[in-house]
C-alpha cells in the first residue's frame, strides 16, 4: 500500500479518490501527502507566462491531470494565439518515470532551455519556449 494520498492543504481531509482535483469540503486545492514521511509532496507544474507581468500554473495530477497539451487549437489545455505555433503543437507528459516534452509534428518546433527539441525528459527549472510563449516546468520535491 502506498503511503502517498491526496489531503487537503486547507482543511487537512484525507480524500479516497485520487481523481478529486480539489476538496470536496472546502473546495482548496489537493496535493499528495506522504503519511509515511509526514510531509507533503509538491506536484510537478508547468508555468505559463502569458505576458510580463502575468503567470498561471498548471499542476500534473495523477489520474486528472497527465498530459499537458500546448498549440494554438481552443482544445488544447495551453491554447496560444500564435500564427507560429501549430493547431497541436506540443505534449508534455508525466508518469512514475518522469515528465517529458514531445513534439507533435509542428514545423516550427519547440525550444527547450535554448535549443530545439523534439521529445526530451524535462527537469526542474527547463524553460520551454514555443512561438513567443514561455513556459517554465517545476519539477516534483518536498514542500
Amino acid at each position: 500500500m502506498s503511503d502517498l494520498v491526496k489531503r487537503c492543504v486547507a482543511c487537512g481531509y484525507e480524500h479516497p479518490s485520487t481523481r478529486n482535483a480539489s476538496c470536496g469540503f472546502c473546495e482548496s486545492t489537493l496535493y499528495m501527502f506522504n503519511k509515511g514521511q509526514q510531509k507533503w509532496v509538491e506536484l510537478p507544474s508547468i508555468t505559463v507566462f502569458t505576458s510580463p507581468d502575468a503567470k498561471s500554473s498548471i499542476p500534473f495530477i495523477p489520474n486528472v491531470i497527465e498530459v499537458i497539451s500546448v498549440g494554438r487549437g481552443e482544445s488544447n489545455i495551453v491554447m496560444i494565439d500564435n500564427p507560429q505555433v501549430s493547431v497541436n503543437h506540443a505534449l508534455i507528459t508525466c508518469d512514475a518515470r518522469g515528465c517529458t516534452i514531445s513534439g507533435c509534428g509542428s514545423q516550427a518546433g519547440s525550444v527547450l532551455n535554448g535549443r530545439g527539441v523534439v521529445d526530451q525528459i524535462l527537469k526542474d527549472g527547463d524553460e520551454i519556449k514555443i512561438g513567443n510563449t514561455v513556459l517554465q516546468f517545476v519539477g516534483p520535491g518536498d514542500r
